[in-house]
């Protein structure tokens, strides 16, 4: 019997590439081959691939048109949901998935981050019961004790405690595209007035600004802890950037951000021993795995599997 071939798209590597390989590991215990996607590029490697089941980041409107496309070519698509867990509610979640309620039915293996998430898509009739499984978010399986030491075995010199500042203004300061293009997908997609759009603009300006307060209030209270700055997307403008930073400086210690040594090289590490343990599982019939390994900050690319 031929071994299934699963696609599985990477959104935001640094965030989910982990949670995804762990995912692929397992499903290559059970017998599958597994192909990474970097998401930006799906719509292009999804058919070069050809797989026999596309595991989707999430259900919304931007990739509707290639789970469309996957389904009528015979390719089932599930749910590995990155971003399915703090919404302001349920509808602020549901207006983003696809519009086609038979296309949202066609899918199979809906993975989504708990209970309650689940109840309410059931009793609005978005899925039904028996398309959904709650799995939780994969990426927080590295907080398991049996993964726990993939990260923190090479820090075992850091004793202080520390804490997450993890932000996402994705519309007011976005990372890949402009925030006029932000607006026009906002507006194209989902529909949105602009008066809805010019809302949202003003509260992600405004907490931009108080987050950065509240980093600093913390490094000044807290002079004892260690404080990790990871703003997904774009991060913060420059002139808010220099703002952040300047207010951190009575902080006794360094404060890593995403980028910095540290945190860049701790998801090196987890990366690297991830996926040989996967290339590991899949015996590569007398041949040996060749892997290629770029600066000290690159997590390698196993050419056998062509993982990245």
């Amino acid at each position: 019997m031929t071994a299934p071939r699963i696609a599985l798209l990477v959104d935001h590597p640094q965030r989910d590439l982990r949670g995804v390989v762990l995912t692929a590991l397992e499903l290559s215990r059970r017998g599958a081959v597994c192909h990474l996607v970097p998401a930006n590029i799906a719509p292009r490697e999804v058919w070069a691939l050809a797989p026999n089941f596309l595991v989707l980041n999430y259900f919304r409107r931007s990739n509707e048109a290639l789970a469309r496309g996957a389904m009528a070519a015979g390719i089932g698509v599930g749910l590995l949901d990155t971003e399915g867990g703090v919404w302001s509610s349920v509808e602020s979640y549901t207006e983003l998935l696809w519009s086609d309620a038979t296309l949202r039915h066609a899918a199979r293996g809906v993975c989504v981050w708990g209970n309650a998430m689940a109840g309410a898509l059931i009793t609005r009739g978005i899925f039904t019961a028996d398309q959904l499984t709650v799995t939780g978010c994969p990426r927080f399986d590295m907080y398991h004790p049996s993964w726990r030491q993939v990260i923190s075995s090479d820090d075992r010199e850091i004793e202080r405690p520390r804490v997450l500042v993890n932000t996402n203004f994705s519309t007011a300061n976005p990372r890949f595209t402009s925030v006029e293009q932000k607006i026009e997908t906002s507006r194209r997609n989902f529909g949105w007035s602009n008066t809805r759009v010019d809302e949202l603009l003003r509260t992600e300006r405004t907490a931009i600004t108080a987050m950065i307060d509240l980093v600093a209030r913390l490094a000044t209270a807290f002079p004892n802890i260690d404080l990790v700055d990871l703003p997904l997307g774009g991060g913060y403008t420059a002139q808010l950037h220099d703002r952040h930073r300047s207010g951190l400086r009575r902080h006794p210690h360094p404060l890593p951000a995403l980028g910095s040594g540290s945190v860049r090289n701790a998801h090196s590490r987890v990366r690297q021993r991830a996926l040989r343990q996967l290339c590991r599982v899949e015996p590569c019939a007398g041949q040996h795995h060749r892997w290629g390994v770029g600066g000290a900050n690159d997590g390698g690319h196993c050419y056998r599997h062509g993982h990245p």
